[in-house]
């Protein structure tokens, strides 16, 4: 999946740290662009989980009005190691949280039934 795949409204949170380029794209995305959307979604796996959580609240403070959803997914990953010393490459399966998060400025009835409203 390429940058070019990724919807208008949709953000993919990194653990870098530094959250107000995500909050400048959330307003542009939500109020202040050419086409506002009446949602956005926001995205991290692993690590960058503990950037997503305080963005998304930031968010809902500064624009307020917005409905929340949450849902907690996995993902499997495979990794392939080089030896140390001879022999064949090693396989690892590795299991990776994610996380997304919903703000809505209306809540549907699918939202309002899902268990992470």
């Amino acid at each position: 999946m390429s940058y070019d795949d990724i919807p208008f409204n949709e953000i993919r949170v990194s653990k870098n740290p530094g959250l107000g380029r995500y909050l400048r794209r959330a307003h542009e995305v939500l109020i202040s662009g050419e086409e506002p959307h009446s949602s956005i979604v926001l995205r991290a796996a692993g690590a960058a989980i503990s950037n997503l959580v305080p963005l998304a609240e930031l968010i809902r403070r500064r624009i307020g009005g917005l409905h929340q959803n949450t849902e907690i997914t996995t993902m499997e990953l495979m990794e392939f190691r080089e030896p140390y010393e001879g022999g064949d490459k090693r396989e690892f399966k590795r299991t990776m949280t994610m996380l997304k998060i919903t703000l809505s400025k209306e809540a549907d009835d699918e939202m309002k039934q899902s268990a992470g409203y």
